[in-house]
């Protein structure tokens, strides 16, 4: 588990994306933490990435702090242990919108997203969900975590994944057009 200090660039109430690269290698009885801001105690919830009792990747936004209303994202998908993800929490309030995506894919998204999250006083924290009690705490490993004030693109978050997993192809021989040499990047899906 690590915290963060409670600093004002962490205080993104009206639009961000929470990223990360996870692996699970237990099972758990409780809602346990990736990436948060969001302690119960004293209502301080803001948003947080989770996985859920049935090992579901998870994505929670509180508007006042409190349990309601909140906007929760669950993905359908059950994570197998002793693999990697990525997962990306996506919010915007000026669109109304909040997305949770698991490696290539939306799973699950809102069109009646909160209108604002809470300018929570909880230290942004890696590993730990609700409160730093260890019942909360991430069983596995996290390599990497993200946070943007934007809402990122499904593009982004498509070559993101796909960078991160080895799918990034990149050709060696640059295009020659009149600016000069241009690198031509894709990714490529994995099959199976």
């Amino acid at each position: 588990m690590v915290a963060f200090c409670n600093d004002a660039s962490l205080q993104l109430t009206t639009e961000l994306t929470l990223e990360a690269v996870f692996l699970r290698d237990t099972t758990h009885g409780e809602n346990v933490g990736i990436a948060s801001k969001y302690i119960g105690a004293g209502n301080q919830r803001g948003y947080s990435m989770y996985m859920n009792t049935a090992e579901q990747l998870g994505f929670v936004l509180s508007r006042d702090g409190d349990t309601s209303p909140l906007t929760t994202l669950e993905c359908t998908t059950v994570m197998d242990v002793d693999t990697w993800y990525y997962g990306a929490g996506k919010y915007k309030a000026s669109d109304t919108t909040a997305e949770l995506r698991l490696n290539d894919a939306e799973e699950a998204a809102t069109g009646a997203a909160i209108t604002s999250i809470k300018n929570s006083s909880a230290e942004f924290a890696i590993g730990v969900q609700y409160s730093f009690i260890s019942s909360f705490a991430w069983g596995g490993q996290i390599d990497e975590v993200r946070l943007s004030k934007i809402k990122r693109t499904d593009d982004w978050c498509d070559a993101t994944y796909y960078g991160l997993f080895d799918s990034l192809v990149t050709l060696t021989e640059p295009e020659v057009g009149a600016a000069g040499p241009v690198y031509a990047h894709y990714y490529q899906q994995q099959s199976g």
